[in-house]
């Protein structure tokens, strides 16, 4: 007859049971070496997820209802990165200038090429997912905000290119995101670096005129 073991107390299980965020932290990490051979999010399941993370599917299904709602999570984990990632860019200062663009777009570029895995799941998912393609959006039009504020005080100094609109910054914005979004699995770091310079000249020389203009990194 088998043997039936004492069902452990609440306390104890809720002391045994990882925080949430280290759940989020460890599926992460799993996403990020299981995409490194298949590169379709869409394909991986919850049992090969909870099986690299080191974890049980009751515990996965204790914090997310699928695996949309994972990718839901880490948008919103990601969002806050980005934005600390774009350093000065955005803050309405009255300084704002091309190293703070070149900033911005470095910053940006590396945090979504580090965070690969997340992007590739949200390309994968937003497609049949409405919810994720506008938390995806709105995570992109957060900076786009920031980066219309910074091109107006540009313009306020005189310092802006002729015809230059706040628009503009949301365009430059969404350039660099999506196509960051292209590349991150198709490039390696020394493809990540020519990517970033080049961006870099784009968006300093799109909006800003004259010597003022001039890319200030090599």
């Amino acid at each position: 007859m088998e043997r039936i073991t004492a069902r452990p107390s609440r306390k104890a299980r809720t002391q045994e049971k990882p925080s949430k965020l280290s759940i989020d932290q460890r599926l992460l990490e799993a996403m990020e070496r299981l995409l490194e051979d298949n590169k379709n999010f869409a394909t991986l399941s919850i049992e090969q997820l909870t099986k690299e993370a080191g974890i049980s599917r009751g515990t996965f299904y204790l914090h997310f209802k699928d695996k949309n709602e994972l990718v839901v999570r880490l948008i919103e984990h990601l969002t806050g990165i980005i934005v600390e990632s774009i350093g000065n860019w955005g803050l309405d200062i009255e300084w704002a200038n091309a190293a703070d663009v070149e900033v911005a777009v470095d910053g940006m570029m590396r945090t979504l090429y580090k965070h690969r895995a997340i992007m590739v799941a949200i390309r994968d998912m937003m497609v049949s997912d409405g919810n994720i393609r506008e938390l995806y959006e709105k995570m992109i039009n957060h900076v786009s905000l920031r980066a219309q504020k910074s091109v107006a005080t540009v313009m306020k100094r005189g310092e802006a290119r002729d015809g230059m609109s706040t628009n503009v910054g949301n365009v430059l914005t969404w350039i660099v995101a999506l196509y960051t979004n292209d590349i991150i699995d198709k490039v390696d770091e020394a493809g990540l670096e020519d990517a970033i310079r080049s961006m870099k000249y784009i968006c300093v020389t799109t909006i800003f005129s004259g010597a003022n203009g001039v890319p200030v990194s090599k």
